[in-house]
């Protein structure tokens, strides 16, 4: 097979990519189409959502394609952070990304991959997934990510991105009951793509998820495509810095396919990857970004590893970004705070807080700890608890 590197010059570009991967070999007129993008979060108009969603753009172009070649039905879904506290569920996130005002004004309907129905499967060590039947019932399938590392699995491209179409519940048990990276390689076993367009017009820096950071979105300016998904994902991540062998999610997938992950093994078409590579970091530090933005010392936290899913973390960040803000300026008296199932304490500070269920539970025996229980924990509760355990002391 082939990946097709693309120069954007504008909507055309997707065509072009597309053609030449000969993408619509087994497309059929009269085909159930699912465009699945990347629409992971809501977020506030104050910042834009270039980089960490899919661009209307690339998905319109797609749309006016699969028209063209005479699709019967045509869907847009995603499954994305369900956070009632913050306001924040798939609807939402259609706004926030422009998706919402590219169903009106192209009478196309978008699904909540959320909202079910489901079909169960079972992963190899028996964790019990469900995937949305809106995709698994679907004729043709077109695979839409955004290129950007991933602060757990090193990249997100298309293997990655198909996350979305499992349910919430199985989404955590990802995090919760399983290996992540594993789990990304054997739930894509199940889930059909027959295309996959990269949206690489930009190239995101410690994603999933907004940062803050100026420069967390570079402009890259390519569209990638191809019939394998593996593939692409080599491509991409390679694109971003990271050969395939350093991306676990990508390793697991090679190894369970039996696929190579080597760039020279891929048939590369149009522009010369090696032009546009970068490397992006992925780990991220956003507690201390937090705690640098608004003058605060004295907390830490030891990396969580895998188990912390997209849920908490947004929690965790928007309930510790509120403590920041309130008590700017404050030295805290010695805090670690340990979030998901395997952050390893240190052991020597003065407060311990569990940010939590999983944190709870894994800790169960550490005397003295600061509990801010929740599935994910409320943040006005990690604002209120907090404040109380290290600011007055009541």
């Amino acid at each position: 097979m082939s990946v097709a590197i693309i120069r954007w010059t504008g909507p055309e570009s997707v065509g072009r990519a597309m053609d030449a991967v000969g993408a619509w070999e087994s497309f059929k007129p009269g085909m159930d189409v699912f465009i699945k993008p990347n629409i992971v979060m809501a977020g506030s108009p104050k910042i834009p959502a270039k980089g960490i969603t899919t661009s209307p753009e690339v998905v319109e172009a797609i749309l006016h394609l699969v028209r063209q070649k005479g699709a019967g039905t045509v869907r847009i879904g995603d499954g994305s952070i369900h956070l009632p506290s913050l306001k924040m569920d798939t609807r939402a996130a259609f706004r926030w990304s422009g998706m919402e005002d590219l169903s009106q004004r192209e009478k196309v309907p978008l699904v909540d991959l959320n909202e079910g129905p489901f079909r169960t499967f079972f992963l190899s060590d028996g964790t019990e997934i469900e995937i949305a039947a809106s995709v698994l019932e679907a004729d043709f399938v077109i695979n839409v990510p955004v290129l950007k590392t991933h602060n757990q699995t090193v990249t997100t491209v298309c293997l990655k991105n198909l996350k979305g179409c499992l349910s919430m519940d199985s989404k955590k048990k990802c995090h919760r009951e399983t290996d992540l990276n594993r789990a990304v390689a054997e739930f894509n076993l199940h889930i059909p793509c027959h295309v996959n367009v990269v949206d690489a017009l930009t190239a995101t820096e410690i994603g999933p998820l907004p940062t803050g950071r100026r420069d967390q979105v570079r402009e890259m300016g390519l569209i990638l495509a191809g019939k394998d998904r593996l593939e692409c994902d080599v491509v991409g991540s390679s694109l971003l810095g990271y050969p395939a062998e350093e991306v676990p999610h990508i390793v697991h997938y090679g190894a369970l396919t039996g696929k190579s992950l080597k760039m020279e093994d891929i048939r590369i078409i149009g522009e010369d990857p090696s032009r546009y590579r970068l490397h992006l970091q992925y780990r991220s530090q956003w507690l201390e970004d937090l705690m640098e933005k608004f003058s605060v010392s004295g907390m830490e936290m030891p990396p969580y590893g895998l188990s912390l899913c997209s849920a908490c973390g947004v929690n965790l960040w928007a309930g510790l970004m509120t403590f920041c803000k309130t008590h700017q300026g404050k030295n805290i008296d010695d805090a670690e705070l340990l979030a998901g199932k395997n952050a390893t304490p240190g052991g020597k500070a003065r407060h311990s807080v569990l940010l939590g269920k999983c944190a709870i539970k894994k800790h169960k025996k550490m005397k003295d700890a600061i509990k801010i229980p929740g599935c994910p924990p409320d943040p006005g509760k990690v604002l209120e608890i907090m404040t109380k355990a290290l600011i007055t002391g009541s």
